[in-house]
């Protein structure tokens, strides 16, 4: 089934999907805008490459995501939609969307988690303890390929997450693009305070026990740092925990026309403070704080920084729960601190903003998650995207036309074996389009899964 899916400028829709049932080897492809005509952008079978020869950190990011699949298990694109890039096997490649034609840019070790800029221009990746940059148009040969931030001791990684952030936290990143494309936020984590286990192998008890770094309950963490650095190589720290209060950096957002935003949490899990960074003097200002007597969940799509305050998801209890900490309540959605989600409705994921309007997922039966749109105002009862029975989910991207958003959206339905995929145009309540919210579209273009 198609999976990893993005929506570019211009409605292209970027996928992963293996060629058939029987192949484990996953495809890059790619849907254009109004046509119902896949191609596949790269097969990694083409490219001769043996996949089992990953780097260590890319075997670890498969463990702790339960990726099973092979081939191309993810890949970065510019907003625009003109370049794409992966790693396979240890090496870089870079694809023009436009004409498929696929390049190899020379890099200094083996890659990991490549990232393009947002202006499409550089690619990021960390290579075994090193951030590095490739150059996509520079002049000089000897430029192309270039580390921003390494050294230090054995211990020390940059722009990678360290165990707790990537297995228990969702953070599967240790660096961020600014917008402008000219700086990045980097990790620098030093595992030296973590204990070291030694595993061994029982298929083969003749080989020496591998030496981990696992910080055990209760044992000390990594410790992590944030650094602001420049194309030039010019850094300035973030003190991300000024006053010692927290012990986890669970995410960095940075979207364009803000200052970044850093999501902290205590060490106990029951506050979470969302701060935003000035980069010119490095002040934090707090923006909220989520607190729980028993534990503030962490969710990947929560906060959402949009122009009217930052968008979160969080647990609210009734006056009962809080004193006997009994499950009621609901989880709502709220702007800059204020519930938009009515009541009986328990919010799960926010897929984006588009115009006056929070898309999201949500249920208020159990058996059913649908997606909805809630007005930022809370002034109005959310319109249901979807209404036949099952399990929504969606991505959303910009169309072709002015204005026009798109969705791609996944169903589970208990009417029909497997997932159904389908890219159809989002309506939303005042849409000259005439059909209702809830409506399939005829123009829906499916996605074979």
């Amino acid at each position: 089934m198609p999976r990893n899916l993005s929506i570019v400028e211009g409605g292209r829709v970027l996928f992963l999907r293996s060629v058939d049932d029987a192949d484990p080897v996953l495809c890059l492809w790619l849907l254009e805008p109004g046509s119902n005509q896949e191609r596949i952008l790269v097969n990694p079978t083409s490219l001769q490459l043996d996949d089992e020869e990953l780097p260590e950190a890319e075997r670890a990011r498969r463990e702790r995501a339960r990726e099973s699949g092979s081939g191309i298990v993810s890949y970065s694109v510019d907003p625009t939609g003109t370049t794409a890039c992966f790693g396979l096997g240890g090496s870089l490649f870079v694809v023009d969307i436009a004409s498929g034609a696929i390049t190899a840019p020379a890099v200094g070790g083996p890659v990991f988690d490549p990232r393009l800029s947002p202006d499409g221009r550089r690619i990021a990746y960390v290579s075994g303890r090193d951030l590095r940059v490739v150059d996509l148009q520079a002049e000089d040969p000897e430029e192309t390929d270039f580390a921003i931030a390494a050294g230090g001791p054995p211990t020390v990684a940059y722009g990678r997450a360290e165990f707790i952030a990537a297995e228990e936290m969702q953070r599967s990143r240790g660096y961020w693009w600014s917008p402008e494309s000219d700086r990045l936020l980097v990790t620098r984590v030093d595992e030296r305070p973590v204990q070291t286990w030694h595993i061994a192998d029982p298929a083969h008890p003749d080989h020496q026990p591998n030496a981990v770094r696992y910080p055990a309950a209760g044992t000390a963490n990594a410790q992590v740092d944030l650094l602001s650095i420049g194309l030039d190589g010019a850094r300035r720290r973030i003190e991300w925990d000024e006053d010692g209060e927290f012990e986890y950096l669970a995410n960095v957002i940075w979207a364009a026309r803000h200052d970044p935003l850093i999501v902290r949490q205590t060490r106990d899990q029951r506050e979470v403070s969302i701060a935003s960074v000035n980069l010119e003097d490095r002040t934090l200002t707090e923006r909220r704080r989520i607190t729980d007597p028993t534990w503030v969940e962490l969710i990947p799509s929560s906060p959402t920084v949009t122009d009217r305050g930052l968008l979160t998801i969080e647990d609210l209890a009734d006056e009962a729960s809080a004193i006997d900490l009994t499950p009621s309540g609901r989880r709502a959605l709220l702007l800059a601190g204020r519930p938009i989600s009515p009541d009986g409705y328990n919010i799960r994921s926010i897929v984006g903003v588009a115009d006056d309007y929070a898309i999201v997922t949500a249920w208020t039966d159990p058996t059913e998650i649908h997606l909805l749109a809630v007005a930022l105002n809370g002034g109005s009862s959310p319109f249901a995207l979807t209404t036949n029975p099952g399990v929504h989910g969606a991505v959303m991207g910009s169309g072709p036309g002015e204005g026009e958003r798109l969705l791609v959206v996944t169903s589970a339905r208990p009417s029909s074996d497997g997932i159904d995929v389908a890219l159809r145009p989002l309506r939303l309540p005042g849409d000259s389009a005439g059909k209702q919210p809830g409506e399939v579209p005829d123009d829906d273009q499916t996605l074979p899964s």
